[in-house]
């Protein structure tokens, strides 16, 4: 997980708690966001990273997990224009 990510992702959650906010931090049990907190944030995130982004309570609980579930999409999103972009020029060759 990048470092970055983890960074402006605390950052962004600044803005909807004023817990303490660590890496481990669970989202709901220690920072005391609700849902409508969580929907927002998605909206945040989405802003913030240039990605559409759809949290998922079972497998992101803590601001890591986030966090690497942002990761994860801006890397599909780097392979998927990767791809495009060697496609256009393989395509402009022939």
């Amino acid at each position: 997980m990048a470092d970055n990510t983890l960074s402006r992702f605390t950052n962004l959650l600044r803005n909807h708690t004023s817990m303490p906010i660590g890496p481990l931090s669970r989202l709901v049990p220690d920072l005391g966001l609700d849902s409508l907190d969580i929907v927002q944030i998605e909206l945040d995130i989405e802003t913030e990273f240039g990605i559409q982004f759809a949290y998922d309570p079972n497998t992101m609980e803590t601001v890591e997990d986030v966090a690497k579930g942002i990761d994860a999409v801006l890397d599909s999103a780097r392979a998927k224009s990767a791809q495009s972009s060697t496609a256009s020029a393989s395509a402009s060759a022939n």
